[in-house]
């Protein structure tokens, strides 16, 4: 019976020694080295496997000034038949903050059907990842925007419904008299127009903008004059990449 006990004892912490020392030696996965080649004139930002319906920031690997290369490390593909597709998101300037009182501004653009896709393996590099320079009919602008010019005399609110809009450029809800002032208007990624007919400014009274369709990837520009109305401006609308 002792006999038994024994051997019933070596046996326990024979097992804890091996466990013990798996723990201690845990498997080591080499990442591997990821080079890209930014080609354009634009600051770019990488994102890995980003599903553009539901925008997700962990997604982001890098950003790339105009024309230099960084490197990142990477832990292997999950998918070694499909890969990691890589999106570049070309930073394109909106507000150049020359206008006092805003301040400059970039916003995101992708090129239309492209993106890099690599099966990342253990410990291996990768070079010539190249992000090129797009013709200007390749950017696809994910959102539209709003430039409105305040000729009140006092500060104003933009309104959508209920919601007081943030301005795009600075981060405030207010636009200073005689000051200029960006908005975006945020679209779902497949839907390329929406029917404005909420739209408002207000200080002491409200001034509401009139009915239109806006077009993703557009700028619409308004006044808000001195006598309460709100009219468009002489160039209504206007391309952000000719802007």
């Amino acid at each position: 019976m002792k006999r038994r006990i024994i051997y019933f004892i070596v046996f326990f912490i024979s097992i804890l020694f091996i466990i013990t020392a798996c723990e201690d030696d845990p498997v080591q996965v080499i990442p591997a080295t990821v080079f890209f080649t930014n080609n354009s004139g634009y600051r770019v930002d990488i994102y890995k496997n980003l599903n553009p319906v539901n925008y997700d920031p962990s997604t982001w690997v890098c950003t790339i000034s105009a024309g230099s290369t960084v490197s990142v490390q990477m832990y292997p593909s999950y998918d070694q038949i499909l890969g990691d597709a890589f999106i570049p998101r070309y930073k394109v300037q909106l507000v150049d903050g020359m206008d006092f009182g805003t301040l400059q501004t970039f916003i995101d653009a992708e090129r239309t059907l492209y993106n890099i896709t690599i099966v990342i393996e253990e410990g291996k590099t990768y070079i010539n990842n190249v992000i090129p320079e797009p013709e200007q009919d390749q950017l696809k602008f994910l959102h539209s925007y709003i430039e409105i010019n305040n000729a009140w005399t006092n500060q104003i609110y933009i309104s959508r419904g209920t919601n007081i809009l943030s301005r795009i450029d600075t981060g405030n809800t207010y636009i200073g008299s005689y000051r200029m002032g960006y908005y975006e208007i945020q679209f779902p990624y497949y839907s390329n127009t929406l029917l404005m007919n909420q739209l408002k400014a207000f200080s002491s009274s409200d001034m509401p903008f009139p009915v239109f369709e806006m077009e993703k990837g557009k700028i619409y520009s308004f006044i808000v004059n001195s006598d309460g109305t709100v009219t468009a401006a002489s160039t209504a609308i206007k391309n952000i990449v000719n802007y």
